[in-house]
């Protein structure tokens, strides 16, 4: 596991009660609907060359319907958020436009502190050390919540001189 890993570990692992609900019960309704058009299809009169061709169909619906409630609904809310999609070509790997899209993010969203870090680990990935200087020079003095401090850490020191100091659940960055 990469130092990357870490962060979508704690951000990916809470799921809503509400959606996991919503979720098991559009899934039973679905299965109740293409258990009843099989049952209906199989129950016709009518050769087996033109029942199988209906339970393709019937399962290439059901397949079509499920695409639609679970996939397009997230896609919509990733099309809107450029820390989002930030967060997906990271993880797919693409550096570089996750590096960008991070940028407009910032752009958005100054005082981010989860969008700042993973701008730098984009940043480092690619290799890009002169952006990721400018962006290490507005971290001195700035408050960082505990959960990014060990990846902050990592990076920052890969660049430059600095010390982490504790204070509550933040830890403040000075640059040497």
């Amino acid at each position: 596991m990469g130092i990357h890993d870490r962060d979508y570990m704690r951000e990916d692992g809470k799921a809503s009660l509400r959606g996991i609900i919503l979720s098991f019960l559009a899934c039973i309704l679905l299965g109740i609907f293409a258990l009843y058009l099989i049952f209906f299809s199989l129950r016709l009169p009518a050769p087996i060359y033109i029942k199988v061709p209906l339970l393709v169909g019937i399962g290439l619906f059901v397949r079509q319907v499920y695409r639609w409630t679970f996939t397009e609904s997230s896609r919509s809310k990733l099309e809107g958020n450029s820390a989002q999609r930030g967060y997906q070509a990271e993880r797919r790997g693409n550096h570089q436009a996750a590096a960008t899209l991070y940028a407009q993010a910032l752009k958005h969203s100054p005082s981010d502190p989860a969008i700042k870090v993973r701008l730098l680990a984009a940043y480092y990935a690619t290799d890009q050390s002169a952006e990721a200087m400018k962006l290490i020079a507005t971290f001195d003095g700035q408050a960082f919540p505990a959960k990014h401090v060990e990846e902050l850490e990592f990076l920052v020191l890969q660049y430059q001189k600095a010390s982490f100091t504790q204070a509550d659940a933040t830890y403040r960055v000075k640059l040497d």
